[in-house]
């Protein structure tokens, strides 16, 4: 079921008179939904931008953003409802001062957070009611960053380093009505491991069809030499290939800020480690897959969850599943995952 609730988060009714309803749930971004019905003045006057639409089969919540009526001749009106959910709260600030982060990954989280939107020094930036929440666990604690942040959209900033990292971040509401940041790392349920139960999407389960995999070296590098300082005097090389397997790029640095309290060394491998990101080796999956049988979401798995495919032509491949969509029309109501083929991090 669907609701609409106010800016106190008190329902108002449910959404039910609709023709389309799409609701996409992601990993490591902010998910959004649109939704197609017949305006009227009822509805209207609930749909109001900034009020919230609760999905009962989603953690999510989604926030009113844009109202749109179409009419037609032949179809009469549409009104169109979209919006995005909790996570798109952080498109609203920017890191508002040079933020240095140099250690663990979800205290430098934390800083952010605090700064911009939890407790910042101008109380006019404060969020109310918005509050962190320290994940215990350890694919979560063993991580670090070093990097400087300054001016950037905080959005933006926290999906980058999510992704680089390949862990996700939610925006959830609690009992008391408060926003809760929490970082997460999905379960393995892949033939890589053998702790979880494995999770298969393959035709020979009748779970999979309409398969496409693609993997292309095309622009990739996996080879970085990285110089910064005073005329490009400092240097470091990433990435060990040799060969015609080895693809170069080059990336200058520039000079490290005072402020930034890691080593040069450190500034170095991060500056190339974004350029080895944005030319990685580019691997995707898509397909029809079956989320009712003999896998179940939210059961056997959840958004995040790494888990294993297979083609009739026995290709196969770990992938997370980085969206949940939920579309709800005429023909009937589907819950289906999309996903990304999924590489371990490389030990720098």
């Amino acid at each position: 079921m669907y609701y609409i609730l106010d800016n106190n988060f008190i329902p108002l009714a449910a959404f039910e008179n609709y023709i389309s309803f799409l609701w996409t749930d992601r990993y490591a971004e902010e998910g959004d939904f649109e939704i197609e019905t017949v305006p009227e003045a009822s509805l209207l006057a609930m749909c109001k931008q900034d009020y919230y639409i609760m999905n009962t089969d989603s953690e999510h919540e989604m926030i009113i953003e844009g109202l749109k009526i179409v009419t037609d001749v032949d179809d009469g009106p549409r009104l169109y409802v979209t919006g995005s959910s909790l996570e798109s709260i952080l498109k609203r600030r920017i890191v508002w001062s040079k933020t240095v982060l140099n250690g663990n990954l979800q205290n430098g989280i934390k800083t952010l957070l605090d700064e911009n939107i939890i407790s910042p020094t101008d109380a006019s930036r404060k969020i109310p009611n918005f509050i962190f929440q320290a994940s215990t666990d350890t694919d979560i604690t063993k991580l670090e960053i070093a990097r400087e942040c300054d001016k950037e959209n905080l959005y933006d900033l926290i999906v980058d380093i999510c992704k680089t990292k390949k862990i996700g971040f939610k925006i959830v509401r609690n009992t008391s009505n408060q926003f809760v940041f929490s970082l997460y790392a999905g379960k393995d349920h892949s033939y890589t491991q053998e702790t979880l139960p494995f999770v298969a999407f393959s035709p020979k389960f009748d779970n999979l069809e309409n398969s496409e995999f693609n993997n292309s070296t095309a622009d990739s590098v996996n080879t970085v030499y990285v110089t910064g300082g005073e005329n490009d005097s400092e240097s470091l090389v990433l990435g060990n290939n040799s060969g015609l397997t080895r693809r170069e790029s080059h990336v200058s640095a520039g000079t490290m800020d005072e402020s930034y309290s890691g080593s040069y060394t450190d500034f170095l491998t991060e500056k190339g480690n974004e350029e080895l990101k944005d030319k990685k080796i580019t691997k995707t999956f898509e397909g029809n897959v079956d989320s009712t049988g003999l896998f179940k979401l939210g059961v056997d798995f959840s958004l995040g969850d790494i888990v294993q495919i297979e083609n009739e032509f026995e290709i196969r491949d770990r992938a997370r599943i980085v969206e949940i969509i939920h579309s709800d029309d005429k023909s009937g109501r589907i819950v289906y995952p999309t996903f990304e083929a999924y590489e371990e991090e490389e030990t720098e």
